[in-house]
C-alpha cells in the first residue's frame, strides 16, 4: 500500500492556482492515478468529513489515518477539541 498525505497535494495545487476542494472527485482522481492507494487528510467538519469519504469510497482510495486540528493550549478549548476530534473520528471511521 502507497499512502499520501493531503498536505503535499494542497501545495501543488496551489502553486498551480488550483482549489484542491473545488472538484474533489478530480483532486482524489489525481492522488489514486499518482498510485496512492491511501489519503491522509485534514478533517475539519462533520459534513467535509463525510463528503470526503464518499469521494475516497468510489475512487478507491482509503484513509487509514488523518489529521485532525486540535487545541490542546487554551484550557478553555479543550474538551470542545477532544469531542470535535472524537466526533470526525467515529464518522471517518464509521465509513
Amino acid at each position: 500500500m502507497l499512502a499520501t498525505n493531503i498536505y503535499p497535494w494542497l501545495t501543488f495545487y496551489r502553486r498551480q492556482g488550483r482549489d484542491f476542494e473545488a472538484n474533489l472527485e478530480s483532486s482524489i482522481k489525481e492522488i489514486k492515478q499518482s498510485g496512492a492507494d491511501s489519503l491522509e487528510p485534514i478533517l475539519s467538519t462533520p459534513e467535509k468529513t463525510n463528503q470526503l469519504a464518499d469521494v475516497l469510497i468510489d475512487k478507491g482510495v482509503s484513509m487509514v489515518s488523518a489529521y485532525v486540528n486540535s487545541k490542546l493550549h487554551e484550557k478553555a478549548d479543550v474538551q470542545e477539541s477532544i469531542d470535535t476530534v472524537l466526533k470526525l473520528t467515529r464518522i471517518a471511521q464509521d465509513r
